[in-house]
Order: structure tokens, then C-alpha cells, then sequence
């Protein structure tokens, strides 16, 4: 999809590819990276938040580089080019490279109160994600490629605009129910179990 859109911007097949590549690239070294830098589950949940923030606010110099080249039908200039990899590579970074914190959260959320002997293992709960992953991309894929680059823009950003809230929202009503409690010893053993 995201080559799809690229290239509706009048950006070649070939720089659409590379800023995909970009995209995966960054996305998967910065995954590793953080998940390895990562020591306690309330550092993974405030890195979470604040990748997926920053893939918001990114996402709007997106909006507003895509109405400008959408207004521009002229060719894509390496200025244009430059702006494109660089807001790949923050995509990457924010959205992608924040998949295994996701992952992360996601085991915590199941096991954070349940025993030892309730654990759900993390292969079934990121199998579980990715299964809902692959369903939404192939669904948003489907919807993005029969309209405009702008609209399938706009779709995701809306879509990424009710994700973020969303998690506002879950973490105000943890706030309000006094927050996590979980032991360092429970942290451990969610990290590491």
C-alpha cells in the first residue's frame, strides 16, 4: 500500500520502491533496536506511546507534503525524493520499529494479573495480533488501491487518529483505576518468562 500511494503522488515505481524499502528497513532495525534497549514493562508502555505520537504528528507533515505534491502535478523533484525517505524512515521508525513494544504490551495486558499457572504464552498472543494485523492490512489494502493517493492518505490517517486515541483513552481509565500494579518480580517475569 504504501508503494501504492507513493507512486499516486507522482513518484516512480522505482522511488516508491526504495521508500518502502526505507520504510521496512528502518522500521525493522529500529524494532530491534529499542525492544533491546527496553529493561521494564513501563518503559516499553511510555516508548509505545510516545513512537505512536510521534508516527501522528509525522503523519500530518505527510498530509501536508501530500496536498502540496497533490497540487503540484509537475515531476518529483529531489527535494521531493528527499522529503519522501525522510518521512518513511520516520514511519518506519514510529509506526513499524514500535511493533515489538506492541507485542510486548499486548502479553502484559493478557498476563498482567492472571498466575503463572494462567500464563497465555507470548506466541499466542502475537499470533493473535499479527492474525488481526494481516486482516486489517488486506482489508485497508483492498479500500486504498480504488481511490485517489489522498484519500487512501486520509483513511489511514483517520484510522491512525482513532488507534491513538484510543490507547489516550485506555490509559486514562488505568490512571483512574490507580495504574499498574505489578511487582518487579511480575515485571521480570513478563519480560523475561
Amino acid at each position: 500500500m504504501n508503494q501504492y500511494i507513493s507512486t499516486s503522488f507522482g513518484f516512480t515505481e522505482t522511488i516508491a520502491g526504495i521508500a518502502n524499502s526505507v520504510y521496512q528497513g528502518v522500521g525493522a532495525l529500529s524494532g530491534v533496536f529499542l525492544a533491546a534497549a527496553i529493561v521494564n514493562i513501563g518503559e516499553a508502555r511510555v516508548a509505545l506511546r510516545k513512537l505512536v505520537y510521534g508516527g501522528l504528528v509525522g503523519y500530518c507533515f505527510f498530509v501536508v507534503f501530500a496536498l502540496i505534491l497533490n497540487s503540484d502535478h509537475e515531476e518529483s523533484s529531489a527535494i521531493d525524493v528527499t522529503i519522501l525517505m525522510i518521512l518513511n524512515a520516520i514511519f518506519g521508525c514510529c509506526l513499524m520499529g514500535a511493533l515489538p513494544l506492541f507485542l510486548l504490551d499486548s502479553i502484559f495486558i493478557v498476563n498482567g494479573n492472571r498466575g503463572k499457572e494462567n500464563y497465555v504464552g507470548e506466541n499466542i498472543v502475537s499470533g493473535m495480533v499479527y492474525l488481526v494485523a494481516m486482516f486489517e492490512a488486506a482489508v485497508l489494502t483492498v479500500l486504498t488501491t480504488d481511490v485517489s493517493g489522498l484519500t487512501a492518505v486520509l483513511l489511514v490517517g483517520i484510522l491512525l487518529a482513532v488507534s491513538v486515541f484510543s490507547m489516550y483513552l485506555l490509559d486514562k481509565e488505568e490512571e483512574e483505576e490507580g495504574g499498574e500494579n505489578i511487582s518487579e518480580r511480575e515485571q521480570e517475569q513478563l519480560m523475561h518468562p
